[in-house]
């Protein structure tokens, strides 16, 4: 069972412990239908696979969040 509760930013260091790795293997390309007046489509592109690792280094770890946006009202999960 997951339990969400609000939480202080001090939460977000515990979010940088967690591994966060994934293998990109293909992006999403939008393109527009008629010059986007018939919406968009999103096009599946295969990339050569690259290994992107979210709790490396500072520009993409779980704290950075809290500069980047106003994380007041936000909920986490799993902090004690």
């Amino acid at each position: 069972m997951i339990s969400y509760k609000q939480m202080s930013r001090e939460c977000l260091l515990q979010y940088d412990c967690i591994p966060m790795k994934l293998t990109v293997k293909s992006m999403l390309k939008i393109e527009k239908e008629n010059r986007g007046l018939g919406g968009f489509r999103f096009v599946e592109t295969a990339v050569e696979p690259y290994v992107r690792d979210f709790s490396e280094g500072e520009s993409d770890n779980a704290s950075r969040w809290a500069r980047d946006f106003d994380v007041s009202n936000w909920a986490y999960c799993g902090c004690a």
